[in-house]
């Protein structure tokens, strides 16, 4: 059975023409190329912004932290700048 069918592949004419094969496969590989190269430079270019912002981010947040904490840091501090009982007090901090 495996004979014959093999018998019937050789014998059939070819359901396309093979003569642009080998220009087909060199374009078909060169656009991937290309593909594969403009998603590492966007990759690289959306990793640097997002490095970039990280950094600013954690710039901005260092300098202006030392101006939002409170005078103590301690958990059970009696005049926590948050603590319910000195924002219902109208303490100021």
């Amino acid at each position: 059975m495996l004979q014959s069918d093999l018998q019937s592949l050789l014998e059939a004419r070819p359901d396309r023409s093979l003569a642009t094969l080998e220009g087909d496969t060199w374009k078909a590989l060169a656009r991937h190329t290309r593909t594969r190269r403009v998603f590492r430079a966007v990759f690289a270019v959306q990793a640097a912004v997002m490095a970039a912002a990280l950094m600013g981010s954690a710039v901005v947040g260092f300098h202006s932290a030392p101006e939002n904490r409170g005078a103590v840091l301690d958990i059970f501090s009696p005049r926590a700048t948050l603590a319910a009982s000195t924002l219902l007090a109208d303490h100021e901090p």
